[in-house]
């Protein structure tokens, strides 16, 4: 029984490790220092206003 309990466990932290090490194979490229963005003139001309209204921090209605 509690060889069993240890098989169990130890299969799940393998797959846990399997799935980390997927989730960051992929290299990770630096972003670009702000200097050296290339942002066309339309995009640089636009003006971001902030929200009008502020959201209530709750859980959403079913």
């Amino acid at each position: 029984m509690l060889r069993r309990r240890f098989e169990e466990a130890l299969i799940v932290n393998t797959s846990k490790c399997l799935r980390m090490r997927y989730t960051y194979e992929v290299p990770m490229v630096p972003v670009p220092d702000k200097e050296d963005w290339s942002v066309p003139d339309n995009v640089l001309d636009k003006i971001v206003l902030p929200s009008r209204y502020k959201r209530i921090p709750r859980r959403p209605r079913k």
